[in-house]
């Protein structure tokens, strides 16, 4: 009774461990800011139709976040643009765009139009995003048994040894959020977020986005801002960044 208590106690333990080798372990990976998306920045006409292209650029200090047994850096300049089709119908609006950020993304957005505030949710699909990582490869295996009175009970390949390797893929993720923003005039407030799942890596980036920006004319406006970016787990903390973006109205055109 015992020995059948020891070898069923023995089996639940040795199947709770991992039964093949990590091949690879990512160490070291590059990871961006997740997309941004608002809404009109203006209240829009009902039943109307508007084009907007827009490019970014965020200023970070360059970081090391360190999470789960890896580090992710993050930071540095990176440019960003993207072209944007709005359509109201009533109060409620809706739409599509189409961007480039390490990759290229499309997204679809809902959200309503009012006087003074707009608000709505948006999820997209990152076609590919540029991935740099480094870890350690396995070049070695060897088997590990577990044997009772002479005889092989359990068996397994595990890694003798690692190798430093260094790699650079597009991979594909996609992303959701929400935005709401105060309309006063030509001036604007925005707030977003956006979770993206960085599968290459296992991980998530979440970034939330705070901007205020000014309408010149019909055409054109400006907005400045600051972006807060997490990687992983909350308990890494957040990397912060300042954004500034300009953006070209295209509605006169496509009415």
């Amino acid at each position: 009774m015992k020995k059948s208590l020891f070898l069923f106690s023995l089996i639940v333990i040795l199947s709770s461990e991992a039964l093949a080798y990590e091949s690879e372990r990512i160490l070291n990976a590059t990871v961006s800011d997740a997309p941004e998306v608002h809404g009109s920045n203006t209240t829009q006409e009902p039943y109307s139709s508007m084009w907007r292209v827009s490019g970014k650029v965020i200023g970070a200090k360059e970081e090391k976040i360190d999470d789960k047994e890896r580090t992710y850096e993050i930071g540095g300049v990176e440019g960003s643009g993207k072209i944007d089709y709005l359509h109201k119908s009533g109060t409620l609006i809706f739409g599509a765009g189409l961007g480039y950020d390490d990759g290229l993304y499309y997204h679809l957005t809902l959200g309503w139009n009012f006087r003074d505030f707009e608000f709505g949710f948006f999820t997209g699909h990152i076609l590919f995003r540029d991935v740099k990582y480094s870890g350690e490869k396995c070049v070695e295996t060897e088997k590990n048994n577990v044997t009772i009175d002479g005889a092989v009970f359990w068996s397994r390949t595990v890694c003798a040894s690692y190798e430093p390797f260094e790699k650079e893929e597009y991979g594909e993720d996609l992303f959701f959020g929400g935005f709401v923003g105060i309309i006063i005039g030509k001036s604007f407030l925005n707030y977003s977020f956006s979770i993206e799942g960085f599968d290459i890596v296992d991980t998530s980036i979440l970034s939330h986005y705070i901007s205020m920006g000014y309408r010149f004319g019909d055409f054109i406006e400006l907005s400045l801002g600051t972006v807060l970016t997490n990687v992983g787990s909350l308990e890494s903390g957040y990397v912060y960044g300042i954004t500034g973006t300009v953006g070209f109205y295209l509605m006169p055109l496509f009415q």
